[in-house]
């Protein structure tokens, strides 16, 4: 089960009156999340003996453990996650019969999930207006331009020259 993020909320109870005031979206104008934590069982068939899993796991372990990685869930095509893993040690009981081994991995993701890097090849030759998807998550995006040209956001132009340039004055939500 994939659950949303738990958002952080704040209130403040009010001394002799009645409820609380909620502040939860006072500072940033937003919800703020906290991270997803994900936990996966893995499951390894027709092992040999405990030598054998614990090859196998260690295997996982060295390649995952600690490190911090984007990923794809086949339960959730289309996004990303990103995340810290963990891989949970586990005692030898969990051998059936010594033909499977289990362990957990765990992730400590943010809370958001995302298409991913989104690339989007626009000729806006003429003054053509372009609407672009945006998740939940704020972003600034970057514009790479081959020739000078202009972004309006809001009502407001901005020029650039040819490259590369990240739009800090611009927030897509």
């Amino acid at each position: 089960m994939l659950n949303p993020p738990e958002p952080k909320t704040y209130s403040v109870d009010i001394p002799g009156g009645d409820s609380n005031i909620d502040l939860t979206e006072a500072l940033m104008g937003d919800t703020a999340y906290k991270n997803r934590n994900q936990e996966f069982t893995m499951v390894v068939p027709d092992l040999e003996d405990e030598h054998t899993f614990e090859e196998r796991k260690t295997e996982v372990s060295n390649y995952i453990h600690g490190r911090v990685f984007d990923y794809r869930l086949t339960m959730d095509p289309g996004y990303v996650y990103h995340g810290r893993f963990t891989v949970e040690e586990n005692p030898h009981e969990a051998y059936s019969s010594g033909i499977l081994g289990i362990f957990k991995i765990k992730v400590d993701a943010d809370p958001y999930k995302s298409k991913g890097k989104m690339t989007f090849n626009l000729n806006a030759t003429g003054g053509k207006m372009f609407r672009l998807p945006s998740g939940r998550k704020k972003v600034h995006p970057v514009i790479e331009c081959k020739l000078p040209c202009s972004v309006q956001f809001k009502n407001k132009i901005t020029r650039f020259g040819a490259g590369s340039y990240r739009l800090n004055n611009v927030l897509f939500e």
